[in-house]
């Protein structure tokens, strides 16, 4: 969220204590986490009626994951791993086995 607000952490500490961040960063955050959702569904209806062993591809640092994802260029690789956590549990849920690889800049 410090990223999105183009502010140091314990600013965005303080708009917690005292209830919410700015409308501004407030929608951009609710936007990347229907951007996610999104995502995760559109991967567990792509893998539904699949067998075997789903296999998702975590980028190593955020540069390639924004080139990998250009959509998300700024955001720290921690949203990387929050987006890549999310569609373990759901294609998990859905009954798939999961595997999680790890590249580098030849992604």
């Amino acid at each position: 969220m410090a990223t999105l607000g183009h502010v140091q952490e314990r600013t965005v500490r303080h708009w917690w204590s005292t209830g919410q961040p700015p409308d501004d960063v407030w929608h951009a955050v609710c936007a990347i986490d229907q951007t996610f959702a999104r995502m995760v569904a559109d991967a567990v209806q792509k893998h539904a009626g699949s067998t075997g062993t789903v296999t998702l591809l975590a980028c190593r640092d955020e540069r390639t994951w924004w080139r990998a994802q250009p959509m998300f260029e700024g955001l720290p690789i921690q949203a990387h791993s929050a987006l890549l956590q999310r569609m373990r549990d759901a294609l998990t849920h859905a009954g798939h086995q999961v595997a999680i690889t790890y590249g580098g800049d030849e992604q």
